[in-house]
């Protein structure tokens, strides 16, 4: 299929101006004033986009092979290679450092004009290189308040990638990145929120079909997670099927709903890395990624949601800063309750937090209330930061 140039937007425009007032100046990615491309039917973008599709299927199969890791720098300099062969590049841009790092950006923009986007992007510590490539299919700018400060951003949302991130080749598909940030652009990768959405209705579908007889009730487990699952989800499900005779009607109605929700408590995640970035300096990417998380359990619209992503980060993600972020706020909780029981506070009696190790004691913390956890989490980060 022929990719034919998309026409700029008043949008674009808008947005643009937005980015140049924030003072956007980005690393690796992203959109500036229109270049204007000569007309070349020698450069293709469907080529260009085969071309890095295919390179990245070999690093990410090399990574997955055990191979010694290309550093960063090498990566990027593959990548211009093949700019230079497939796009209307000017070779003197990337023949020093200071053109180099604006390949992406001269990417994005040649990429742009038919309606594409690209983020090469790296995890916190991991030295892996990842990319995404897709449609563009939405920017906007907004704003937020969280800390008593007012936090501006972009958002750009990138769909039907045709290059997709090394955490979804290594997982063979059963795992994505959802989401990212670099100065005050967010981008959301908007494939794998349809795909979490699509399993969160399956598991509650597939559980009423094989409980016909009797209804389904989650909040029975013993099993912590699903406890959180179970309150972050099953009344959005039970909503969005009670009311309807049609049962696509239904799902397609859940799942808009929950990608919109999960977008959202994403996005004051990645608000609170640009309020750490913007007022506290932490040089610390653990208690950065913990300020984040706080900000997601204090203001986002979905606390046990980001709960159960916390005891996830400690229990099982393998990048040691979301670990170790996970543990101290895991363990900042139950320090919390603990105290607050000891001076009788009555909401937080029945919360039973005793045992031998940090797995029981935290069994119960799907009995807080979503106004606790946002209290809580408010506190520890009082505790934590203090005053701006």
């Amino acid at each position: 299929m022929e990719l034919k140039k998309k026409k700029p937007s008043t949008n674009y425009k808008r947005v643009l101006k937005k980015a140049i007032k924030c003072g956007l100046y980005l690393l690796f990615i992203l959109f500036i004033p229109k270049i204007s491309f000569a007309q070349n039917n020698d450069f293709l973008p469907q080529s260009f986009i085969d071309k890095l599709s295919n390179y990245f299927l070999w690093y990410y199969s090399s990574v997955q092979a055990g191979k010694i890791i290309k550093p960063k720098s090498q990566v990027l300099k593959d990548i211009g290679k093949i700019a230079l062969r497939h796009c209307p590049i000017d070779k003197k841009l990337i023949d020093n450092e200071a053109g180099f790092d604006n390949l992406s950006i001269l990417l994005n923009e040649y990429l742009g004009e038919y309606g594409k986007a690209i983020n090469i992007f790296t995890i916190s510590d991991s030295e892996v290189v990842s990319c995404w490539l897709g449609d563009l299919v939405e920017e906007s700018a907004g704003k937020r308040n969280i800390w008593g400060k007012e936090i501006e951003f972009l958002v750009k949302v990138i769909d039907s990638l045709e290059i997709k991130d090394s955490v979804y080749y290594l997982s063979k598909g059963k795992e994505a990145l959802e989401v990212g940030v670099r100065d005050n652009v967010i981008y959301y990768n908007l494939e794998t929120y349809k795909l979490r959405a699509n399993s969160l209705w399956e598991f509650f579908a597939s559980r009423i079909t094989e409980n016909k007889n009797r209804r389904y009730d989650p909040s029975k487990s013993d099993r912590l997670r699903k406890q959180l699952y179970y309150k972050s989800w099953f009344k959005l499900y039970s909503d969005c099927i009670k009311d309807s005779q049609n049962l696509e009607v239904s799902k397609s109605r859940f799942i808009n709903q929950a990608i919109d929700l999960l977008k959202e408590n994403s996005l004051f995640h990645e608000i609170g890395h640009i309020f750490a970035d913007k007022y506290l300096k932490l040089n610390d990417e653990t208690k950065e990624e913990a300020l984040a998380f706080l900000s997601e359990l204090r203001y986002g619209p979905l606390p046990y949601d980001s709960l159960d992503m916390v005891i996830s980060a400690r229990y099982k993600n393998p990048i040691s800063n979301y670990k170790f972020a996970g543990d101290k706020i895991i363990t900042d909780f139950i320090f919390y309750i603990n105290n607050e029981q000891r001076k009788n506070v009555p909401d937080y009696k029945k919360i039973k937090i005793q045992g031998k190790d940090e797995i029981q004691q935290m069994r119960n913390l799907f009995k807080l209330t979503e106004e606790q956890i946002r209290s809580i989490s408010e506190n520890i980060f009082r505790q934590e930061i203090g005053g701006i």
